[in-house]
């Protein structure tokens, strides 16, 4: 399937309509608040919410098995970018730098942002496209979907060497990683056989990936759990989309749950705070993106809107959420 179309299907599959931020003629994507494992708590005081519904349960889930052993994928080689050496800056400036995908001249390149200076640093260059950038847990790298060497893959960023690999290459399309909270690991989204789901695999290649769901409805955007084995996704299994939670230790009807009851239709990117207590999403609401957010170890907590936007970034200490609005400027 060429580029185009494939774009064209994800778009009508699942929904995500808005997902760049409109600066002067710039397209930003704002994709994760960087360096949060390198910083200490501010004197902000922590996110509250109120108490909740009761998660729904789907009865048709089952649990995924691993593979004994597996082939590897065949790895193109590193390729050079341009800006090496970034580990150093990023923990000097981490509260205030954000990874982002920018459109330049059509083409969707790698930059740190700096919120203070508003100065923009190239990450990665070429004429492939290079989008939902992820920090790994210890900050020396960084995960991002591209189409170098013609196809969408995974490919793991050294910040210290300035280099890039490929994870996984196949003729599928894959992209939105997610890195486990101890860093083995990295969750997917893979469009194969005419459907988008959820896919996982150890960053060192050891395994090939492992499907995570196989319902026919389109399941994607998986963001993973700092301090747990859960996945939470977008899905429209239930005829809307809605976050789901996917709890990877789990078996039968406990594995896969909704997220309760929605404030809306449509729930798009889920993100978690870099503590783990707190999930964030985006909904649209009365004509309007909202960002809502979610205490995850409180058992009667119910969500609670925080402001306009999507695509929630969480700042290192957990306390501040920036997202995506779509304006003139």
């Amino acid at each position: 399937m060429a580029d185009s179309d494939l774009s064209n299907s994800l778009k009508r599959l699942n929904h995500k309509s808005n997902t760049r931020l409109i600066i002067s003629v710039l397209v930003i994507s704002v994709l994760g608040w960087f360096g949060w494992p390198l910083l200490s708590p501010q004197l902000w005081g922590p996110i509250s919410g109120r108490a909740a519904a009761p998660n729904q349960v789907d009865p048709t889930a089952t649990a995924f098995t691993f593979e004994a052993s597996s082939t590897p994928s065949p790895i193109p080689s590193e390729t050079p970018v341009p800006t090496p050496d970034l580990e150093s800056q990023m923990r000097e400036n981490a509260q205030s730098q954000f990874l982002i995908s920018i459109s330049e001249e059509g083409i969707q390149h790698l930059f740190l942002f700096d919120s203070h200076t508003l100065e923009l640093q190239r990450v990665s260059d070429g004429n492939a496209h290079d989008e939902n950038p992820a920090l790994s847990p210890d900050g020396q790298s960084i995960m991002y979907a591209s189409n170098f060497g013609g196809q969408w893959d995974l490919r793991e960023m050294n910040l210290a060497e300035g280099t890039s690999e490929a994870i996984l290459h196949t003729a599928a399309y894959e992209g939105a990683p997610s890195w486990s909270g101890d860093g083995e690991w990295v969750a997917f989204e893979r469009y194969k056989n005419d459907n988008l789901d959820i896919y996982m695999r150890p960053v060192d290649r050891s395994l090939d990936a492992v499907r995570l769901t196989s319902d026919s409805s389109v399941d994607h955007s998986p963001a993973w759990a700092p301090t747990q084995n859960l996945i939470t996704f977008v899905s429209e299994r239930s005829g809307q989309n809605q976050i789901w939670l996917l709890y990877l230790d789990r078996d039968g009807e406990e594995r896969l749950q909704a997220l309760g009851q929605s404030q809306s239709p449509i729930q798009a990117e889920p993100a978690w705070s870099p503590d783990g207590r707190y999930l964030a999403w985006s909904a649209f609401v009365d004509g309007f993106w909202r960002v809502y957010v979610q205490d995850m170890q409180a058992e009667d907590a119910l969500p609670f809107e925080i402001g306009l936007g999507n695509q929630p970034s969480w700042s290192p200490n957990s306390n501040q959420i920036a997202a995506v609005a779509v304006g003139a400027t």
